[in-house]
């Protein structure tokens, strides 16, 4: 059981609500505790109770996360940026900008000719996945730095590819990588 809290904790918020596969594993580690637990007849009684209880535990989490942007941000993570002297924070927020740029860049997410409307989706499911993981935790740890920094407030409804991790919008990426620019621009060294 450990395991499965572990590996539920360690999720990040947006990954777990884009993907059906992590409420697959998670039914898929929790099936596998249950069959482990040995006990005769318990596992086929408690199927329908443990999937509810994962699905609210996931619910809230998403909601309590993603949709309220309160999102536990580890200090470990923020330290080093804290840390930074001005002109190094903004070396690191231009260079992941530009690294936003090329992501985008080298985005094909247009619909092809012969392509399924399903796997379309799947695409853009993988691609937005794949800026929540490598592009979006630092960039917004950054920002976060460089608005307090800059005394400048959390807003309510900021740049969503930023604040959210969502892609939304007619150029969600180029709107991040300019937010990325416009801040380190700002900062006085």
């Amino acid at each position: 059981m450990r395991k499965l809290a572990h590996k539920f904790l360690t999720w990040s918020p947006p990954a777990l609500a884009g993907s059906v596969l992590a409420a697959a594993a998670i039914w898929t580690e929790v099936r596998d505790w249950i069959a482990k637990m040995a006990v005769e007849g318990w596992a086929a009684r408690s199927d329908p109770a443990i999937v509810l209880v994962v699905i609210i535990l996931v619910a809230a989490y998403v909601w309590a996360t993603v949709f309220t942007g309160r999102e536990h941000t580890s200090k470990s993570k923020a330290k080093p940026f804290a840390q930074m002297a001005n002109s190094d924070l903004r070396s690191v927020a231009t260079d992941r900008a530009a690294k936003i740029r090329i992501f985008a860049r080298d985005a094909d997410l247009a619909l092809r000719s012969q392509e399924s409307q399903s796997s379309w989706l799947a695409r853009q499911e993988a691609f937005g996945n794949a800026y929540r993981t490598e592009h979006w935790p630092e960039a917004r740890l950054v920002v976060i730095e460089m608005r307090k920094r800059l005394g400048l407030p959390s807003p309510d409804f900021g740049d969503v590819a930023i604040d959210r991790g969502i892609l939304a919008g007619p150029h969600p990426l180029l709107d991040a990588a300019n937010l990325l620019d416009q801040l380190a621009n700002q900062l006085q060294d």
